[in-house]
């Protein structure tokens, strides 16, 4: 391996990544652009400290490589789940939505599949 080279474990710990909870990722309710979404929308809860955050629907495309109609449709779906709860916000905004995480549904909490074992762990 050259020195030019970046382990992925150093890389992890030296960048911002978007990741699901296994809760999530094993969903088979969501699509695969639900769960990024969803990850987006986490990590963008986690940078500002909890409670809501305010990214633009153009932000999370950009973010994330989806098509508006994805984006959108994630989001409606997110919202349907009640696994985020969309907020209109009055006033001067650029951005007059807002998204707060809601609550894991029970039977989520059950394992619908295994996890699997990765190497070396």
């Amino acid at each position: 391996m050259s020195q030019r080279n970046l382990s992925i474990k150093q890389w992890l710990f030296e960048h911002e990544f978007i990741g699901v909870p296994d809760l999530v990722a094993r969903r088979k309710e969501l699509t695969p652009s639900d769960k990024l979404v969803l990850g987006y929308l986490l990590k963008c809860v986690r940078d500002a400290g909890g409670g809501a955050c305010f990214p633009r629907q153009s932000r999370i495309q950009g973010a994330l490589a989806l098509s508006e109609r994805t984006v959108r449709n994630s989001l409606a779906r997110l919202v349907e789940l009640n696994l985020v709860a969309k907020r209109q916000k009055s006033g001067k905004f650029e951005n007059r939505h807002s998204y707060e995480i809601g609550s894991w549904p029970e039977h989520w909490l059950e394992p619908s599949v295994e996890p699997v074992a990765l190497a070396g762990s």
